[in-house]
């Protein structure tokens, strides 16, 4: 209830805690989050001038007026855990990963002590993460990184869409024109899925679909 948010002791029901909220806005209400660790996170909006972006508060267990560090960050594309808190914003690798809202990736991901954004985070739109690696949606193609160090493992260049990474691999959709869907053959809609190794960006394998692939779970 705005414009306070009312935590609850899960197994008896009773109150253990209010959290105040800072100034909402129509278009972006300010919501509280929780990490898979159990960590409070206030997400909200900031403005200065004609700019604008995404606000993230890390609290200090209740407490919300000295936070353990506040990020503003020049994005609004948040996912289901900073922007209305729908999931569980996932700790682990030293980071908070704020998954989107299908649960097949992340948004974007944060320094869990800091709150800085990494390098590849910041230019990416969408992360898959494999062991130590995270696979980046970046303009231009998909790219693979060392999370422990930030280090450039591979680039896959070109009109690729990163669809979801796997326990193993990273799995790639061609994202060709629209005149360019059509087999030539059938004249059906294709796709081509590929296989991406984590730490190499080998190919491993290559499909070809006969739909308009989009998203993909394995």
């Amino acid at each position: 209830a705005a414009p306070e948010v009312t935590l609850l002791n899960k197994k008896t029901g009773s109150i253990v805690g209010r959290v105040p909220l800072p100034t909402q806005t129509r278009d972006f209400p300010a919501t509280l989050s929780g990490t898979t660790s159990g960590r409070l996170l206030i997400t909200s909006t900031w403005t200065v001038g004609q700019k604008s972006g995404l606000r993230v508060t890390a609290l200090k267990g209740l407490d919300a007026s000295e936070p353990r560090w506040r990020v503003d960050l020049p994005t609004h594309d948040a996912g289901a855990g900073f922007q209305g808190g729908y999931r569980p914003v996932e700790e682990r690798r030293g980071y908070l990963w704020d998954p989107e809202h299908d649960a097949s990736g992340f948004a974007l991901a944060l320094d869990a002590r800091t709150g800085e954004q990494p390098p590849w985070s910041a230019a990416a739109s969408r992360l898959g993460v494999v062991d130590d690696v995270v696979a980046a949606q970046e303009p231009g193609g998909v790219s693979g990184y060392e999370i422990s160090s930030g280090r450039l493992l591979w680039q896959v260049k070109g009109d690729h869409s990163l669809a979801v990474a796997g326990e193993r691999t990273v799995i790639l959709i061609d994202a060709p024109e629209p005149d360019a869907t059509l087999d030539p053959g059938s004249g059906g809609l294709t796709s081509t899925v590929s296989a991406i190794d984590p730490w190499t960006g080998r190919e491993r394998w290559r499909a070809q679909v006969p739909l308009m692939a989009s998203i993909a779970r394995v």
